[in-house]
């Protein structure tokens, strides 16, 4: 992302509320940030090149920011946005640069590689709601709603989950939302956020395993869930550690859509962090495509990978525990 002199001027524009400075520099197809300072709402427009924004006076303690991306529409609590830490011009439009850049890099990925009926959703406007506590999404036939609870980071796990996610959410489509929305779309908020203590049971496991755990990347994240699941092999899904970690999918009921007493058996076995790792190895068994039209619902386990679920559950299984020794 760019970085220009003009974002310190928007910069302390928005924080000490300085005169705005005017520069004839600024490309006319550069997003317009207007502020109406009566109903404290920043209202920006534009596609790309967040990071040389310059914002209006007094902006910087916008109640409510909307913005239009060919992307998507952004509704969001300033305050919110402010206690998440996007505090400067810098931060916001870097928060919006990444919002965009992640959204067109699914699209186009799911296009491309999973398969006719798995893109064809896609092309669906896209609304992020970061105002409330609501946290899930509502899919409609000219719009699909992310509501992320106030947080930044969930967008992409949403978006995915909204298109993938049918009658019920299982193991499938938990993990392939958290498989493609980290360890592949490298423009991912979780990125920027997710930390290893050196406390953690796996963090020994994923320095064995080469993972950059101070700055990880998507390969690194492959391996965070990889290692994951292999501490969960030993201690078991008993809670030992945060829900994606250690708990099954059925003990996740912001997105379970099924009693617990009618829920699978796979969806006991696998947490969310576990089923990314899970896909991650059936990608590289059988390809996305496959992993994609099975997670989507347009065929079965067997009709995608040629075995049933219980024997290739192990199989992955073994392959964890062979790749991450415990011993070493």
């Amino acid at each position: 992302m760019k970085k220009s002199s003009l974002l310190h001027i928007a910069l302390a524009a928005v924080l000490c509320g300085c005169p705005h400075v005017e520069d004839t520099s600024v490309q006319a197809d550069m997003p317009e940030a207007v502020y109406d300072e009566k109903t404290k709402t920043l209202t920006v427009t534009g596609t790309e090149g967040y990071g040389d924004m310059t914002f209006p006076e007094g902006s910087g303690t916008a109640s409510l920011i909307t913005v239009y991306d060919d992307a998507f529409t952004l509704q969001a609590s300033g305050p919110l946005l402010r206690d998440a830490g996007i505090v400067s011009a810098e931060d916001l439009g870097s928060f919006l640069s990444d919002t965009d850049s992640s959204l067109q890099f699914l699209k186009e990925y799911l296009r491309d590689n999973a398969g006719g009926p798995c893109g064809e959703d896609t092309g669906i406007p896209v609304i992020i709601s970061i105002e409330g506590d609501d946290f899930g999404f509502r899919k409609e036939e000219d719009a699909v709603t992310l509501n992320t609870g106030g947080s930044v980071i969930h967008t992409e796990f949403l978006y995915l989950l909204s298109l993938a996610a049918k009658k019920s959410t299982g193991w499938e489509q938990m993990g392939y939302a958290w498989y493609l929305g980290t360890c592949i779309d490298p423009y991912s908020h979780l990125l920027h956020t997710l930390k290893v203590s050196d406390k953690e049971p796996y963090y020994h496991l994923c320095l064995q395993a080469g993972a950059d755990l101070t700055d990880p990347r998507p390969a690194d994240i492959r391996i965070i869930n990889d290692a994951v699941s292999r501490i969960a092999f030993e201690k078991g899904l008993t809670h030992w550690g945060s829900r994606c970690e250690s708990y099954p999918v059925t003990d996740e009921p912001v997105y379970r859509r099924v009693k617990l007493d009618r829920a699978r058996e796979q969806d006991r076995k696998l947490s969310a962090f576990m089923a990314a790792s899970f896909l991650a190895w059936l990608d590289e068994q059988h390809g996305f495509e496959k992993v994609s039209l099975f997670c989507f619902g347009h065929k079965t386990f067997e009709e995608a990978f040629g075995a049933d679920f219980g024997s290739t559950y192990e199989d992955w299984k073994a392959y964890i525990i062979a790749e991450y020794p415990m011993d070493q």
